[in-house]
């Protein structure tokens, strides 16, 4: 997936620190955690249905 090309050059990057922390498990959760092809190719107007995973469903 390139998102350059519809969102332009985006990056992060995130430290973590922490006793026994399990690397492959993290990095296992951040990458489920972004969007598939077809998630992004539903643009922001579908990025808008989506509920918020901290804050729930903002729309009601």
């Amino acid at each position: 997936m390139v998102l350059a090309p519809l969102l332009g050059e985006r990056r992060n990057d995130f430290t973590f620190t922490g006793a026994d922390l399990d690397p492959d498990r993290l990095r296992s959760a951040l990458d489920a955690a972004l969007p598939d092809d077809t998630e992004v190719a539903l643009g922001s107007d579908g990025w808008a249905d989506f509920s918020d995973p901290w804050l729930g469903d903002l729309s009601s």
